[in-house]
């Protein structure tokens, strides 16, 4: 990397120096006229870069960013591995699995006409996207006792995707 001459450095500072004024006379939103806001951005004056980038940090540690977002398409490519045992289609009879259309919000182990382990029966509660994902992602851990132990998704953005397919699989 070639060194800065003084001229550069110069022209840099300037740049900045600008910037900093920008920031600094820029109009402020409503929320900053209350005295305690103001007080706050004034102490955090010339840090609108810092600010942007503690944001986006936020954003991404809290939603989860862009990994989060899921593929319904890709989740059905995903169900490929699970249809040797279960279905989607509405109204089909189980199989060596439960039927699992529409499964997400339902009881756990409610489908009619299905045998589930003593364990599963027992589980209780519902079919969240957060207790799916948990026990796909081992069905043993999740459910001692449980008889589906060949089915568990290792990947966080395969299971989003499979569940968020399941999701789906609700409104046909």
């Amino acid at each position: 990397m070639a060194k800065r001459t003084v001229g550069q450095s110069d022209q840099i500072s300037s740049v900045i120096g600008a910037a900093r004024r920008d920031t600094m006379t820029a109009k402020r939103p409503f929320w900053a006229k209350n005295p305690i806001s103001a007080r706050l951005l004034k102490s955090y004056e010339g840090s609108a870069v810092v600010i942007a980038l503690v944001a986006i940090l936020a954003w991404f540690t809290f939603s989860g960013g862009p990994a989060r977002a899921q593929n319904v398409s890709r989740g059905e490519t995903i169900f490929q591995r699970c249809a040797a045992c279960h279905s989607v289609t509405r109204g089909k009879a189980n199989g060596v699995g439960p039927n699992l259309h529409g499964i997400v919000g339902q009881p756990v182990a409610s489908r009619p006409k299905f045998a589930y382990s003593k364990a599963l029966s027992a589980a209780g509660g519902v079919w969240s996207r957060d207790r799916l994902d948990a026990f796909l992602k081992n069905p043993s851990k999740s459910v001692p006792g449980t008889r589906m132990t060949a089915g568990a998704v290792p990947s966080d953005q395969d299971r989003r995707d499979l569940i968020a397919f399941l999701v789906g699989t609700a409104r046909h």
